[in-house]
């Protein structure tokens, strides 16, 4: 690529028409390379943020990407993700006795991850993982509380 890209700016000094041309031909070049390696590499801006978020006394990870990272092939289904993500965090948030994540909601999102492991096979899904494996034990401590404080009859 960079021997053509060299030999059009030889040519184009020779022929004083042609130098437009070759610059066309030349910017031209380096911009289908950009594209083609704008899709492999991602930027400090647009690469995803992992935090430790904390409930009671267990720590577990969040990972989310901003908005200019989900320009990726599979980028509709991380941030459908993480934003589910979320809805289970503001629901364990909000309320200390009611199921985090429903078993439709888990379902959706374990089908989800499998998606996205198949779109970017080198997206890091270790935190995604451990984020709703928390969500789900807490739905099911809150369930077994629950279970033990209703008195029968």
């Amino acid at each position: 690529m960079k021997k053509i890209l060299l030999s059009c700016l030889v040519l184009a000094t020779a022929v004083p028409a042609a130098q437009a041309q070759a610059a066309q031909a030349v910017m031209m070049g380096i911009n289908m390379v950009r594209l083609a390696h704008k899709g492999s590499k991602v930027t400090a801006l647009e690469a995803p943020v992992v935090t430790s978020a904390k409930y009671r006394t267990t720590a577990y990870p969040m990972q989310r990407t901003p908005v200019a990272g989900l320009g990726i092939l599979g980028g509709d289904q991380i941030g459908y993700l993480e934003r589910q993500l979320s809805q289970c965090r503001a629901r364990l948030e909000a309320d200390s006795t009611g199921s985090v994540c429903s078993a439709a909601q888990l379902a959706q999102l374990q089908a989800t991850q499998t998606a996205i492991t198949q779109a970017q096979p080198k997206w890091k899904m270790q935190p995604y993982t451990e984020e709703i494996a928390f969500y789900v034990a807490e739905t099911t401590r809150r369930q077994a509380v629950a279970t033990t404080a209703t008195p029968t009859k």
